[in-house]
């Protein structure tokens, strides 16, 4: 007699692994979008000096791609960070064991991973208060752990950096580590003339007799960002005014047009780190201390360039760094001033500045004017 097995029966009979699904592999190379997301807190404002300030801070996290190299085997994940020619390295168990962090931009430390359906859990501990941006609305944010999820072509990489409203990330897998750097150094910030300011509640005319400044650029390197600000200043400005006009901003000195720079103007550039202590634990006690002036911003090199009515290009200028004289009182800020030659060249041209480090690699580029 033969025993007939129906499609029922046989179901029942078929051993538990045929009914395991494969966890989600997330091994690949991934680039980070523009991060649309990262700016839009809970706090909506119609004012348009809020609204231009979050572009600001828009451009700067455009212009700081981020690539991951992630490697998945049964036992742990590795992810390995890419920033502007920095990298780090960090490898998390999937056996419920902690493993220890190695530097990602947002500094985990120690934590342990799982794969929960389709979504890897990365969970921080303790958790971590964590700089995100100088943005006052959005400065830090609870780090409990993140969440990554897959799209269902694999083609997208989302990870949620905390709970709630807290900022989300996006990443496209890439063919190759080689074309994701290339993509990544594109739209790189350091690799563009930046025009970035902060906008001015001032309306009306306004004094500059001390100075204009030009605009800003940062250079970022995973847990660590150098901003680089310029402005012009020196005799040229005494008593000058800049005024409205239906054709823009004009200048004036005492009742007269200002059309054209004197002789020379001084230019200032300083370096300003931020992020070295990106994330403190959980209810520290106080703020941690300002970042100490990398040494590499303090053997900067300048290439110049006049741009707007003509170009003059004026190559390498010398710099002197100078120190505020009241150490006692608080780490000195230091800055650079250049002597610029200016003569005939009209006040609305733009001063094009490329940063360069002693290697003479260009770092950071800043086009503005006054």
């Amino acid at each position: 007699m033969y025993l007939k097995l129906t499609p029922f029966v046989l179901l029942l009979c078929s051993p538990p692994f045929l009914f395991t699904q494969n966890p989600p592999d997330f091994s690949g190379i991934y680039l980070r979008n523009p991060a649309r997301t990262w700016f839009q807190s809970g706090r909506s404002s119609k004012s348009e000096f809020d609204r231009s300030t979050r572009e600001v801070f828009q451009a700067i996290e455009d212009g700081s791609p981020i690539v991951l190299v992630v490697t998945q085997t049964s036992n742990a994940i590795q992810v390995t960070t890419f920033q502007n020619g920095a990298q780090s390295a960090s490898r998390y168990s999937l056996k419920g064991s902690k493993s220890r962090g190695a530097n990602r931009p947002d500094s985990r430390g120690i934590g342990k991973a799982q794969i929960k359906k389709e979504i890897l859990l990365i969970k921080a501990d303790p958790p971590q208060l964590v700089r995100l941006s100088l943005d006052p609305s959005l400065d830090v944010v609870l780090r409990a752990g993140e969440r990554w999820e897959l799209s269902s072509d694999s083609r997208v990489l989302t990870v949620h950096l905390g709970p709630g409203r807290s900022p989300t990330e996006t990443y496209t897998r890439q063919p190759s580590i080689d074309s994701a750097l290339m993509l990544a150094s594109g739209s790189a910030l350091m690799n563009k003339c930046a025009s970035l300011r902060w906008p001015s509640r001032a309306q009306g005319p306004s004094k500059i007799d001390t100075g204009a400044n030009l605009g800003f650029t940062e250079y970022r390197q995973l847990n660590k960002g150098t901003f680089f600000d310029a402005g012009l200043s020196g005799e040229f400005f005494k008593e000058l005014e800049r005024v409205d006009t239906p054709g823009g901003s004009g200048f004036r000195r005492n009742g007269q047009i200002v059309s054209e720079f004197g002789d020379y103007v001084d230019l200032d550039i300083e370096p300003a780190v931020s992020g070295c202590l990106p994330s403190v634990p959980l209810f520290t006690p106080m703020a941690p201390p300002p970042c100490p002036p990398p040494t590499e911003s303090t053997e900067l090199r300048f290439h110049i360039k006049w741009t707007g009515s003509s170009i003059r290009d004026l190559g390498e200028v010398p710099s002197e760094l100078l120190s505020e004289p009241w150490p006692e009182l608080r780490r000195p800020v230091k800055w650079y001033r250049l002597q610029i030659p200016s003569k005939g060249v009209p006040i609305t041209d733009n001063l094009e500045i490329r940063i360069l480090n002693n290697a003479g690699d260009q770092i950071g580029c800043i086009s503005g004017h006054i």
